[in-house]
């Protein structure tokens, strides 16, 4: 399941799991074509920490605990993120507490 869920600190984790990873890229590129905007996503998660750019917008693609989560990094990019969702085809509104924070 991808879900958007709240960061302590105000910002928004979009949590997903492994199989959806080509579905996120997806969603991602989607939006930064629609924005006009570069976008720079690793092929496979190689790293437990990888940062994300869509134009100059920063995100932290994280997956320590195995699950997936991308980390917003700024109120544009929690936009971006639930464009990002929409975009690829499950959306949903998370409650709980995400695994990143």
């Amino acid at each position: 399941m991808m879900q958007i869920l709240p960061l302590p600190q105000g910002r928004l984790s979009l949590e997903f799991e492994v199989e959806d990873y080509s579905r996120v890229r997806a969603g991602l590129r989607s939006v930064a074509r629609g924005a006009g905007q570069s976008i720079r996503f690793p092929a496979a998660q190689a790293a437990t920490r990888q940062e994300v750019l869509i134009g100059a917008e920063r995100f932290v693609l994280m997956t320590d605990d195995g699950t997936p989560a991308l980390l917003s990094t700024t109120p544009e990019g929690d936009v971006l993120l639930r464009a990002t969702l929409a975009a690829a085809g499950r959306p949903s509104r998370g409650v709980g507490r995400s695994h990143a924070a």
